[in-house]
């Protein structure tokens, strides 16, 4: 019986595809719904940043963090966080020890949107924010 169960398990591995990440398509999604949820002063403030209506804007800006992920490998650690199985919750000096990780980059573009920096700084942390909210979840 355990050369059947390897044999069942062997082709139960050899049948799986790889999980893939949410992609455009899921980024629009989650995009789409917050863009929906936006204040009237928020959605303002998204359309000034985004130039144009603000969901339609969210929606196809909701990538632009992939698309420039190759040109800024820098930016690559911002679009995850790893949280060992055994651990029930986030620690950031355990999980995120170097800043380096999707829930401190949300952390930073908030401040950036909250701060007074110049408008293309603005711009920039609301399609990264916009981005990692969708990665985080």
């Amino acid at each position: 019986m355990d050369s059947m169960r390897f044999i069942v398990l062997l082709g139960l591995l050899l049948l799986s595809r790889p999980a893939l990440a949410w992609g455009p398509q899921g980024h629009e999604v989650v995009a789409h719904l917050a863009a929906r949820d936006l204040s009237a002063p928020a959605r303002r403030a998204v359309a000034q940043l985004l130039g144009g209506d603000a969901q339609t804007r969210m929606v196809l800006v909701s990538s632009w963090a992939d698309e420039v992920r190759d040109d800024r490998p820098a930016t690559s650690a911002w679009h995850y966080v790893n949280i060992e199985l055994d651990h029930s919750s986030y620690d950031a000096r355990r999980d995120c020890p170097t800043g380096d990780c999707v829930v401190a980059q949300i952390a930073r573009d908030t401040a950036i949107l909250r701060s007074g920096a110049s408008a293309q700084a603005k711009n920039e942390a609301l399609k990264f924010l916009i981005h990692l909210v969708g990665d985080l979840h």
